[in-house]
């Protein structure tokens, strides 16, 4: 069975599931500031913060923003930030860094001629700035002077050898 209320305003009988008069359109809950009657204009609910009517049901007015007191001397602290820490910025790149790493990846192909040179500016350089760069430099340069040296070496032996056993060839 539905329940029903009569307008305050016109006399005319709602659902009370409804919030407005189904004749004249006034509120049914004069808690919500009721106009004074129909044709007599809807009358605004009073602003935010002087609200008194909702005082007897319960309802409390928020406390102001802004700072608050509630939490000093408890002892709270902001939480530690989440994922990993901030990376550190990184130094810009060492020029010596840089040509000794070059000049050992170009010695490792043209006869290991640029590692003589690439190998102490990877070392000066891994003493200045202890980057990543320089180590590279340093290994490169010296698997070029290790991979040339060793093929000078064997051609050497070779040369030699082909010229002193010769006579056993026919040329």
């Amino acid at each position: 069975m539905e329940n029903f209320v009569q307008c305050p305003a016109c006399g005319s009988s709602n659902l009370s599931t409804g919030s407005n008069c189904y004749n004249c359109g006034a509120p049914l809950n004069p808690a919500y500031g009721a106009g004074p009657g129909p044709g007599q204009g809807y009358q605004a609910p009073p602003p935010y913060g002087s609200q008194d009517s909702f005082q007897g049901q319960g309802y409390q007015t928020p406390p102001p923003y802004g700072p608050q007191d509630s939490f000093q001397g408890q002892g709270y602290q902001t939480p530690p930030p989440y994922g990993y820490p901030p990376v550190p910025p990184k130094e810009p790149a060492s020029g010596i860094a840089i040509a000794s790493l070059v000049l050992g990846i170009v010695g490792l192909v043209c006869c290991g001629v640029t590692a003589l040179v690439g190998l102490p500016l990877g070392i000066v350089a891994q003493i200045k700035h202890k980057n990543g760069l320089a180590l590279g430099g340093i290994i490169t340069s010296a698997a070029a002077i290790v991979i040339w040296g060793l093929l000078f070496i064997f051609g050497a032996v070779l040369g030699n050898w082909i010229n002193d056993y010769s006579y056993y060839f026919d040329w």
